[in-house]
């Protein structure tokens, strides 16, 4: 930002005419009345004609005639003369010449103006159109419509952005968009988890999901970053996202329910980016909506970028790509991240980009607006990403020895204090119902994050902080946790010596299955021991339901060899036997390289295994399946693993063109991983995750993609092919199997 006083100029119109009424227009010229900044009117009339709206169709459209642009800017300058521009356009050429900071407000209570580019007005000494003007800004705000306070404690806000995308109505550069929050957002702890703050194929139920959790548990989200395409609906515009209730389908969903569901999160999200054609669009001129953009604006969020035209692809990557590095990298202010974003798309003379994005934003909330939470302080996460705590070293840093997988981290040596009362209260669950996420082979890599915040937080040497937020099911700390045994205070490993009454995180590790909640607790909880967490454990503990289905393909066989034929009804794990079909033999190659077996698939043959055995006990809603396998040719239609009968509650994983993808039989690919993700003759461990709404495609520890779509399958389950209509092989497998697991209530385990 400049340090020279910014121009700042705001235009405020109302109608002549029922001027109370902001929707009543009429295609006629109008007469419009301007405040003049002493608090005075003047009038001047616009003409609204046919003409007009065939340049302003005409700018929407690629290869427009650039006169077309200059004739609405024109038409918008003469408008403005008569109602004094003159004075303002003379200081804004002189503010430009000298650096200084330019802010246009436009705040107009007859809606229709809202539809007119200002970005668009031509100054009459250059020609040049405002929008290009280096360092002017043009914001919208809808008159009385105020900002709603931040009802989040800055304290526990981490910069998250939560990214949500839907290819619905067409392919969206999502990669693009993802790779952008990632490059800014990397060195910000917590800020964004692509495991968490990613929603694939969105749809309106998860993104409000998302808002509602965030909401209640923590991390506070600041920022909602939307990537669809914009779609007519009506007589206005809405965003095109996956319909929940009919998954592969798209569900337009128009500015006012957009609204709705932003509303009740208006205190936690400061800031929402439109990546949508149209967004800012309003659609009709008699149209009583408004755009989505307005509308969530009107709803009191403090800025929300759109796009009022169709928005390029590259347009929109570039855009989220500077407007994010300046925002992080740059520290820099929303106004002043918005136009170096700008400035980056006028460096494409063959898109409109630059003047298509706009700023909804209030000119009240001062010229640096700042939605993104962007502290010094060191921030730490712990089980599913959720905010651990926030602290601020008190002397100067030494390196502790750290576990292997965990990351360094610089600290302070510091006595810890005498208990202290903590002014506000402070201590919060972080997670509720907490069933192992991950392998328990690895609980170092699970624990750490959270034993890491847990040691900063008792670095403060005169006060302790620790998230705000609630238990799972909404309740605060007090009351609740009635029933439950005293708390285990747990130490961090390796930081912090263990007390009479501090057990070791292992040993809470074998506590896991009948944890419910784990909360920070602070030295006044517990004086003399050490701060950690607590693990509530209820008094009467329900075991977790664990269910597991497991075909080792060879080793469950006796008398296997390699080079034997897979046949009859061998292969099974004691609920579904599997039937072989074609030529299908053992292999003494395996994923676990050790010379045990595994089955070959050359193209021809297939095991399948039918019954009611096989979902008995399992839970669709949180599941995991999970195989190796070593692709070994083909690159067309090669399936390994399928779940279900032919029809649309059939799915399998299957692999073409170098990609790793998810497919739902009657919807088509949900997930599709990147070219490359399949590795010809080399073991890869698959992993199929259904939990929390998501369904999750990992390969080797890497998630490909994410959806929220999947079936209801049948009790069917085939190996080196799907099941077609007439129960015939579709898309037979090239490859090895080994090691199918298919597993409910704890998926992750050995």
């Amino acid at each position: 930002m400049s340090t020279m006083k910014p121009y700042r100029v705001i235009l405020e119109f109302s109608r002549a005419q029922r001027a109370g009424r902001p929707h009543a227009f009429e295609f006629v010229p109008q007469t419009y009345l301007l405040r003049g900044p002493g608090g005075s009117f003047e009038s001047a009339e616009f003409p609204w004609t046919p003409e007009l709206l065939a340049d302003l169709r005409a700018a929407r459209i690629p290869g427009r005639d650039p006169a077309a642009i200059h004739r609405i800017g024109d038409t918008l300058r003469d408008f403005l003369a008569g109602a004094g521009w003159n004075h303002h356009e003379h200081a804004i050429v002189r503010s430009a010449h000298e650096g200084a900071p330019i802010f246009i407000t436009i705040r107009s209570a007859a809606a229709e103006l809202y539809a007119l580019p200002w970005e668009f007005v031509a100054l009459k000494s250059t020609g040049q159109l405002l929008g290009g003007v280096p360092g002017l800004l043009v914001r919208y705000e809808w008159p009385e419509a105020d900002t709603f306070p931040d009802r989040v404690d800055a304290s526990s806000r981490c910069s998250r952005v939560l990214l949500a995308w839907s290819a619905a109505a067409g392919a969206v550069p999502a990669a693009g968009h993802l790779a952008a929050l990632q490059d800014a957002l990397a060195t910000r702890p917590g800020a964004f988890d692509a495991t968490r703050d990613v929603l694939a194929h969105a749809t309106y139920g998860s993104i409000s999901r998302a808002l509602a959790i965030a909401a209640r548990t923590g991390p506070p989200i600041d920022v909602v970053h939307v990537l669809c395409h914009g779609a007519s609906v009506g007589g206005t515009y809405g965003l095109a996202l996956d319909d929940e209730s009919r998954p592969g389908e798209v569900i337009v969903v128009d500015a006012g329910r957009m609204q709705q569901l932003f509303a009740p999160y208006v205190g936690m999200v400061r800031m929402v980016v439109l990546a949508a054609c149209d967004s800012g669009n309003s659609g009709q001129l008699d149209n009583h909506l408004g755009s989505v953009a307005q509308m969530l604006h009107r709803a009191g969020v403090q800025a929300v970028v759109a796009s009022r035209f169709p928005l390029s692809t590259l347009g929109s990557t570039s855009f989220a790509r500077s407007f994010y590095d300046a925002l992080v990298h740059g520290r820099a202010s929303l106004e002043d991240a918005f136009l170096a974003a700008r400035e980056a798309l006028l460096r494409d003379p063959s898109q409109l980009d630059w003047a298509s994005v706009q700023l909804y934003s209030r000119d009240a909330n001062s010229d640096a607006t700042y939605p993104l939470h962007l502290g010094d302080l060191a921030l730490a996460t712990g089980p599913m990403g959720q905010l651990a705590t926030l602290a601020k070293p008190v002397s100067e840093p030494s390196q502790l020895a750290t576990p292997r997988d965990a990351p360094a981290v610089t600290t302070a040596s510091v006595t810890m204090p005498e208990p202290v009362s903590i002014a506000a209260p402070a201590m919060a669950t972080i997670a509720a119902n907490t069933a192992p996420a991950q392998s328990s082979r690895a609980p170092t890599r699970r624990w750490w994050p959270l034993a890491t915040g847990v040691f900063l937080a008792g670095l403060v040497a005169m006060s302790l902080y620790t998230v705000l937020g609630g238990t799972g099911d909404g309740g605060g700390e007090s009351g609740g946790n009635s029933g439950e045994k005293d708390a285990i205070a747990v130490a961090p490993r390796d930081l912090v010596p263990a007390g009479d009454s501090v057990t070791s995180l292992d040993a809470l590790q074998a506590e896991s299955d009948r944890i419910r909640t784990v909360r920070l607790v602070a030295a006044a909880d517990h004086p003399g021991k050490p701060v950690g967490v607590d693990a509530f454990v209820p008094s009467d503990p329900k075991p977790v339901s664990f269910n597991e289905k497991r075909w080792r393909l060879g080793e469950d066989d006796p008398g296997a060899a390699a080079d034997t034929r897979v046949g009859g009804t061998r292969e099974q794990s004691g609920v579904l036997a599997l039937a072989a079909s074609g030529k299908v033999t053992y292999r003494s190659d395996s994923a676990a390289a050790d010379g045990s077996l595994s089955v070959r698939f050359g193209g021809a043959g297939h095991l399948t295994g039918r019954g009611a055995e096989l979902l008995a006990g399992i839970d669709l809603t949180d599941f995991e399946l999970t195989f190796d396998a070593k692709p070994t040719g083909g690159s067309s239609f090669h399936i390994p693993v399928a779940l279900g009968r032919y029809g649309s509650g059939s799915c399998f994983i299957y692999h073409t063109g170098g990609s790793w993808r998810f497919h739902i039989n009657g919807t088509g690919d949900v997930i599709e991983g990147p070219a490359g993700s399949v590795k010809l003759n080399q073991w890869q461990n698959l992993r199929l995750i259904r939990r929390d709404g998501l369904t999750r495609l990992v390969a080797d520890g890497a998630e490909l993609g994410s959806s929220a779509a999947f079936p209801s399958p049948s009790a069917d389950l085939t190996f080196g092919a799907a099941k077609n209509s007439r129960g015939g092989p579709d898309g037979r497998f090239i490859g090895l199997l080994d090691n199918v697991i298919f597993s409910s209530g704890g998926a992750g385990r050995p």
